[in-house]
């Protein structure tokens, strides 16, 4: 083999390698640019959210509590802490939901249309926050919006075909078997 053909060889290695390390340099600037845009996103709604931690302060345990049991019973206070409450949920869910869509990992965004739906909306305060902010706070994420508003039919046909079993049940006699009935 000649110096000239071992020497193109060479060359052309040469920039493989360099054509090859320019492709990782521009994944690294693109990995960096999502990473950095997920702390960008991150860190607009930290503040949101502490803003409306100051708000809520301690008092969310004693008015969930009375939003849960005895809704008539609510002051104007609880109020506002249920609904800085349920917007830093918001701003959390979001959150959480545009860092998962940049591909982050540790970022767990799973079932939260469901969890909305079927444990924070259903307290009856919260539901009508949610019913009021339809147009409001909750434009910002209407996809989400819509997911939640679905799973909310669905819970109220649910619950609807069985409230109607149990009209019908109470039709067609007592709804224990009498060994049950009898006991009482």
């Amino acid at each position: 083999m000649s110096w000239t053909k071992t020497n193109q060889i060479l060359q052309t290695s040469a920039n493989f390698g360099i054509i090859l390390g320019l492709v990782l340099v521009g994944l690294q600037i693109k990995d960096t640019n999502r990473i950095a845009t997920a702390e960008f996103l991150s860190k607009s709604f930290d503040q949101k959210i502490s803003g409306l931690d100051l708000i809520v302060g301690d008092n969310l345990g004693a008015s969930w509590a009375r939003a849960a049991n005895n809704p008539a019973e609510l002051t104007d206070t609880d109020l506002v802490t249920i609904s800085a409450y349920l917007q830093r949920l918001w701003y959390q869910t979001i959150r959480e939901e545009n860092i998962a869509a940049l591909g982050n990992e540790g970022s767990e965004f799973t079932g939260t249309a469901t969890v909305w739906a079927e444990r924070i909306l259903s307290v009856e305060p919260a539901y009508r926050w949610w019913t009021a902010q339809q147009e409001g706070l909750l434009v910002v994420n209407f996809e989400l919006r819509d997911e939640i508003n679905a799973h909310l039919v669905k819970l109220k046909e649910k619950n609807s075909e069985r409230q109607s079993d149990v009209i019908e049940a109470m039709r067609n006699g007592p709804l224990y078997p009498e060994s049950v009935s009898d006991q009482f």
